[in-house]
């Protein structure tokens, strides 16, 4: 059965993030009402820096040489994140530039296990690289253990890619996951399906240093979801969906 079939049968369908499918932060949306919505799109409120055309005043020659921990290169970093970034540390992102050496997560032999502990940890690994894939633009991991059909993570990772080879960045969307207690029951629709806690930070979309745009961040508020897998000689994740009867608005 594909993802989709799938999806139909299930409860609601929530987008993680406005900055994934463009859907409204406030209210759960249905699988028919993305598919007649418009392409993913930022609805935040904007807050461009300060314009670069602003007036300097007259200094000398000794002073335009000299440089300031403040002082940014043509990267968008300082000079002591500079000589980090030289030195192979992490740098994260900020509205002035993207973040570097962001340590690619390792994919666990725990999760290539059909169990309770197996799926656990390849939604651990999921998540991680997930978080991996929005600070860095590299999507090729995620997408190949995402199921195929699942328009919004796949139109997502096409955006990232798209965004950051573009000098385009995020700063935060940072996903959580803490589990509930599961049973590792598989579904005549071939899906397991486990009780999760996500949560979702703040963040922005940064185009150069001229444009960032805000996400509301986290619309499940503290409350549960659904997480569906598949297992295909090895996991699969499905959608992470909202559960039926709760109101994620309030």
């Amino acid at each position: 059965m594909s993802f989709k079939s799938w999806l139909l049968r299930s409860s609601v369908v929530l987008c993680i993030s406005s900055l994934l499918c463009g859907c409204s932060a406030q209210e759960p949306v249905s699988e028919k009402d993305k598919m007649n919505s418009p392409s993913a799109s930022m609805t935040a409120s904007v807050s461009p820096s300060a314009s670069s055309s602003a007036g300097t005043s007259s200094t000398s020659e000794s002073e335009n040489a000299s440089t300031s921990p403040d002082d940014v290169n043509e990267s968008g970093l300082t000079v002591e994140e500079q000589k980090k970034v030289d030195a192979g540390e992490y740098v994260a992102a900020s509205v002035k530039h993207r973040a570097f050496n962001v340590p690619k997560p390792v994919f666990p032999e725990s999760a290539r296990e059909e169990t309770l502990e197996g799926a656990e940890a390849f939604i651990r690994y999921w998540v991680d690289l997930r978080n991996y894939a929005s600070s860095t633009g590299d999507v090729d991991d995620i997408s190949r253990i995402t199921a195929p059909d699942n328009d919004y993570e796949q139109d997502f990772y096409r955006d990232l890619r798209r965004w950051y080879s573009d000098r385009e960045w995020l700063v935060g969307l940072t996903m959580k996951v803490d589990f509930e207690d599961n049973d590792f029951v598989l579904g005549e629709d071939g899906f397991y399906r486990f009780l999760v806690r996500p949560s979702v930070s703040e963040s922005k979309y940064c185009k150069n240093v001229d444009y960032c745009a805000s996400d509301s961040g986290d619309i499940f508020r503290g409350k549960p979801g659904v997480i569906g897998l598949y297992y295909d000689e090895g996991w699969v994740f499905g959608q992470l969906i909202g559960v039926e009867g709760i109101n994620y608005a309030e």
